[in-house]
């Protein structure tokens, strides 16, 4: 009998996280449980890279169709979600604001109202919320690549509980004494 409910809880928490929206990641620490349930969801093999100019820890899940972005602080920054393509397979999750692979930019726009034009593609258009901006990538016509970004406001909101969960510029009172001990050089 207990093995029927730890099998449940299993199936459960897959499915559960498979209809997790990505957005719910956006500004959350690395090693958040929403952000380790997801990761853990998709294919185990990845490719990890370090883009020091950008200074981004990058992580690529080829055969699930995902690429996350962490900041410097090890927040995702941004997660890329990829229909089938030379690289990346189809993700295969729910995509956020309910719109679904190879739709128009007219039924996407029909669902979630007006989308950005961006000045220097002609084939993305973007959608923004106080928390994160949507990048919608238009191939033939159809959405075919999401980069969901956060924006800095939620960043900056959850930097406390980013800088917690890695107990990072964690001195004695923790008050600040001078300069900018957040992301820059000061004393505490």
């Amino acid at each position: 009998m207990r093995i029927v409910h730890l099998v449940l809880l299993v199936i459960l928490t897959q499915i559960s996280t498979f209809a997790q929206d990505v957005t719910a990641l956006l500004g959350e620490p690395f090693n958040a449980q929403t952000t380790q349930t997801f990761i853990n969801s998709l294919d185990e093999e990845h490719e990890e890279s370090f883009l020091p100019y950008l200074r981004t820890y990058k992580l690529d899940y080829f055969t699930s169709g995902v690429s996350i972005d962490l900041n410097s602080d090890l927040a995702v920054y941004r997660v890329s979600l990829f229909d089938s393509g030379y690289a990346f397979k189809a993700f295969k999750g729910s995509l956020p604001l309910e719109v679904q692979w190879q739709q128009t930019e007219t039924a996407i726009e029909n669902e979630i109202g007006d989308l950005e034009e961006v000045r220097s593609n002609q084939f993305v258009k973007q959608y923004t919320t106080d928390d994160y901006v949507l990048d919608f990538y238009f191939l033939d016509g159809r959405l075919y690549l999401m980069r969901c970004t956060v924006t800095p406001k939620k960043l900056k909101e959850n930097a406390q509980n980013i800088f917690k969960a890695w107990g990072i510029r964690l001195l004695p009172d923790g008050k600040p004494v001078k300069g900018n001990v957040l992301d820059s050089i000061g004393t505490m």
